[in-house]
């Protein structure tokens, strides 16, 4: 039986290639340092656990017993190679934010009586598809339900981003919870999913209808599906660049950071000699020269115009049409051009025209002729009858085309 979590159909949906490594050919990783993101998150969520779970059976904790507590679990899971990343912080600070956030949802929802906890840490595994043995499996922080019958599922988050009530509207993880414990207990009518943000002692409420949960699950089974059409080769698991790629745990294998991965770690005198970086970089430097020689040619392009204009001006004012230099002569023609009116560029005065001509019996001559056709046709006036060309003539526009060349010298 295939069963899925939330993580596993979110990790393809972000990058297919990702969960090829993970989920298919299951690389092993070197053990890595703990990250203090995941090491902060893991232990506020295990304080509020004890704390519920002293609840549950009756007793209420002190502030003071829940912060000991908090400290204590702490000091056990703590290892000295945790990373930090986060500029300006150290593991008091995050133990002093720990004991902030954690003391200040205990103050917000003291004495925790607005609903009977069912269960902690509580497993769901239910049925996307039964025919087709596709599962899925999720834990929820904390599963209750309040005097008036309602289910709550609870999640806590220590994000360092507050997101908005539509983000929350719209993730999937709890809405699939609720479609479990629908599964477990048939009877339930409410269920309210919340996320409790820490660090913000924001709580974001979100519920859904029976056709988002259909939809919910629909879309699961398709990415499910989209999964087994890529089958087990990697070269069908598609790469998908975002900027998560640096934190990802496979980037010595990825095709788009395995370079990057290699090269890094390499001396300074080692990397600038590395092959690839060498090609890079030469590619880069022909592109900064071939800019830089761009730039210079649209000055020049400019400069030209700029003569160009002159040399016009210059010529009307000589009544001349070449006009001469060194080894070279510039050449100055005055070209009339005719336009008629056309359908996109003029129409009213297309609509005049056509009506004009169709009361002639030209019409059917001229009818199928483009306004390109039109004027090979004036050009030639001796093949008019001249009705015909005094009513093209109404509609003919003539300009005037300058155009500026150069020659060598004629000996």
């Amino acid at each position: 039986m295939a069963t899925y979590s939330h993580s596993k159909i979110e990790c393809f949906r972000n990058c297919p290639r990702q969960y090829y490594y993970r989920y298919v050919a299951k690389l092993e990783l070197e053990e890595a340092p703990g990250q203090i993101a995941l090491f902060f998150g893991s232990r506020c969520h295990d304080a509020l656990e004890w704390l519920y779970g002293q609840v549950k059976l009756g007793v209420i904790p002190t502030k003071k017993q829940l912060l000991k507590e908090f400290a204590r679990i702490w000091d056990d899971q703590w290892e000295d190679d945790i990373e930090i990343r986060e500029r300006g912080m150290t593991p008091t600070r995050y133990r002093s934010l720990g004991d902030k956030i954690v003391g200040e949802y205990y103050d917000a929802h003291h004495p925790f009586d607005d609903s009977t906890t069912i269960e902690l840490e509580q497993m769901v595994r239910f049925d996307l598809n039964a025919k087709k043995n596709i599962r899925m499996v999720g834990y929820i922080d904390r599963l209750a339900k309040d005097a008036k019958g309602v289910w709550h599922i609870h999640d806590y988050k220590t994000n360092k981003r507050l997101p908005t009530q539509a983000d929350m509207d719209q993730n999937p993880q709890l809405a699939y919870y609720e479609i479990g414990i629908r599964q477990m207990w048939p009877k339930i009518k409410e269920v309210q999913l919340h996320w409790h943000f820490l660090r913000f002692g924001e709580t974001i409420t979100s519920t859904r209808t029976k056709q988002q949960l259909r939809d919910l699950r629909n879309d699961a089974l398709s990415t499910i599906s989209d999964i087994a059409v890529c089958g087990k080769d990697e070269d069908t698991f598609e790469t998908n660049e975002t900027g998560l790629c640096s934190y990802c745990d496979y980037q010595e294998s990825c095709p788009i950071t395995k370079h990057e991965f290699r090269v890094n770690g390499l001396p300074i005198n080692k990397y600038k000699n590395e092959p690839g970086v060498k090609l890079v970089n030469a590619w880069t430097e022909l592109k900064e020269q071939r800019s830089e020689l761009e730039a210079q040619v649209a000055e020049l392009d400019e400069e030209i115009a700029n003569i160009q204009d002159a040399l016009i001006d210059y010529a009307e004012k000589e009544d001349a049409e070449i006009v001469c230099g060194d080894e070279h002569e510039a050449t100055i023609r005055y070209i009339e051009k005719i336009k008629f009116p056309t359908k996109s560029k003029n129409l009213e005065e297309h609509t005049k025209m056509e009506r004009q001509l169709q009361e002639t019996p030209f019409w059917d001559m001229v009818s199928g002729l483009d306004r390109h056709a039109l004027t090979t046709l004036w050009k030639h006036p001796e093949s008019l009858d001249p009705k015909l060309r005094r009513i093209l003539k109404k509609f003919a526009l003539v300009e005037q085309e300058t155009k500026v060349g150069i020659r060598g010298k004629r000996s």
